[in-house]
């Protein structure tokens, strides 16, 4: 719900923000697609429990854990550094 607030509010300003310099942006995308991809995979681990095939599953979580980990490093890499004096 935090990430849909901050992206209305990216939309919502004035100002002209550079995203792809904003570490908070690229958090936000990583935890968003994480969270999309992890809706399905729950559901299906909750309320059929006949899948023969978790393996699947698993798998498809990792990849979800890798793609929200590449945001973050991408974001921790590309960001501006604040300069503290």
């Amino acid at each position: 719900m935090a990430i849909a607030f901050y992206f209305t509010e990216i939309l919502n300003t004035n100002k002209v923000l550079y995203v792809d310099k904003n570490l908070l942006f690229w958090i936000s995308i990583g935890l968003l697609l994480y969270h999309i991809g992890k809706i399905p995979t729950r559901i299906m681990r909750n309320y059929y429990e006949e899948i023969p095939n978790f393996e699947n599953i698993f798998i498809a979580e990792s990849i979800l854990s890798i793609i929200m980990n590449i945001c973050f490093i991408i974001g921790f890499i590309c960001s501006e550094k604040d300069k503290q004096y």
